[in-house]
Formats: structure tokens, C-alpha cells, sequence
């Protein structure tokens, strides 16, 4: 990995990772117009991933502190 991150430094390349929608043109789109007000106030959020549960794993009875980290996308 390190000498990966050097050989990207020579070429001038960079890595965003865990961005997957924040350079997408219609989430930028859509965020642009929240912040204008189109919707009005937000006053509460709940978000969801693609399996359809919380995006924050809170992790099994017994797990480490590791464990729960290693599953939850946010980490």
C-alpha cells in the first residue's frame, strides 16, 4: 500500500474512497437544492443503504469493539 501511495504521488493521482455518491451529479444536484430551500426545513433524518436497514451497525451481543466497527460502512 505504501508503495502504491507513492507511485500514485509521482503520477499526481489521487484516491477518494468511501464517496460513492458525493461526486454523482444528481446527488450533488439534489443536495444543491436542499441547501436552497426547495423542501423547506429539515427538521429530522433518517437514512437507509441499499439493504433496506440502518446504515449504523450496532453490533451482536458479544462483539468487539472491532467487530462492530469492521461491519459498519461508516468506519
Amino acid at each position: 500500500m505504501y508503495a502504491a501511495g507513492e507511485l500514485a504521488k509521482q503520477k499526481n493521482l489521487k484516491v477518494a474512497a468511501g464517496t460513492q455518491r458525493r461526486h454523482q451529479a444528481g446527488y450533488i444536484e439534489t443536495i444543491k437544492r436542499i441547501h436552497d430551500g426547495a423542501i423547506g426545513d429539515i427538521t429530522s433524518l433518517r437514512a437507509f443503504w441499499v439493504n433496506g436497514g440502518p446504515i449504523w451497525h450496532r453490533g451482536e451481543k458479544g462483539s468487539t469493539e472491532l467487530e462492530k466497527q469492521l461491519r459498519n460502512w461508516y468506519h
